[in-house]
């Protein structure tokens, strides 16, 4: 979500803000079927672990053309893209992670608070950008 403000900052483009916010939510809805099942059946601390390594990688790579002024409106939105599809895996695998270190009686405590707090902040983030 980040990316997609600060090509709006760059370009002033509205357009293209959502085609970065596309390219980072459509792998999620057409993988994540599949990754689901690819988390359940790898070890999801390697898949937890080679995600992050991508995306940070990618983002570094994207930080330091910015840092150069040399960044350009098409890594950005590959940036979103595989940011997306690292999502597309890690999320499965984290939460399917959750549920085996928490016992079932306590696990909708712990669960469910962490995705309301993570609306409630993205949600206060869009707001405050009038």
């Amino acid at each position: 979500m980040a990316l997609s403000f600060w090509i709006l900052d760059m370009t002033g483009s509205t357009a293209l803000m959502g085609i970065v916010l596309v390219a980072g939510l459509l792998p999620m809805i057409l993988i994540s079927r599949f990754s689901g099942v690819i988390a359940g059946r790898l070890e999801r601390k390697r898949i937890m672990v080679l995600t992050d390594l991508v995306r940070w990688i990618f983002v570094i790579l994207l930080s330091l053309f910015a840092i150069a002024n040399n960044a350009e409106v098409w890594m950005i939105i590959v940036v979103s893209l595989v940011n997306g599809i690292c999502a597309a895996f890690f999320t499965p695998a984290a939460n399917s992670t959750l549920q085996d270190l928490v016992p079932k009686s306590k696990f909708q405590k712990v669960a469910f608070p962490d995705t309301m707090t993570t609306y409630r902040m993205e949600s206060k983030n869009v707001t405050n950008l009038r």
